[in-house]
């Protein structure tokens, strides 16, 4: 075997890995073109590859195979860029919303520490401020 063709079933294995997680990835979120498309890039790429593989065997693979190979990548990850675009709105559309959470919350803290403040400071005015002024004038 030579270097080339152990750089090329590198290229297999690492493809194949990815295919199996964009596979894991189409049920676990909401944005499943994306990852078909990614699928669908990666499986052309593994046969593609494949084909080469037997090509340094000897055997005879058409040049117009490898070109729609090409064209097929080369749609299915244009495509998936595409949809990609939605996921990252998606994400900072989450991540406004999270924050304008975030702020709500901390004014409610605020608010209410600041009502608390209040009424201690009341309840020391009302309560232990005179008790405390009959105790000097006893004095």
């Amino acid at each position: 075997m030579t270097g080339v063709e152990i750089l090329v079933i590198v290229a297999i294995v690492m493809q194949s890995i990815a295919a199996f997680i964009a596979l894991y990835l189409v049920n676990r979120t909401k944005y499943r073109a994306l990852w078909i498309f990614c699928l669908v890039a990666l499986i052309t790429l593994i046969v593609e590859r494949s084909a080469q593989l037997l090509a340094f065997d000897g055997m005879k693979i058409s040049s117009l195979a490898f070109a729609w190979m090409g064209i097929i990548v080369s749609l299915s990850f244009s495509l998936a860029v595409v949809c990609a675009r939605f996921l990252v709105r998606h994400v900072d559309k989450v991540t406004f919303e999270r924050r304008l959470l975030e702020n709500r919350f901390m004014t409610a803290v605020l608010r209410t520490e600041e009502r608390s403040r209040a009424s201690f400071s009341r309840e020391l005015h009302d309560g232990l401020g005179p008790l405390l002024s009959s105790a000097k004038m006893s004095l």
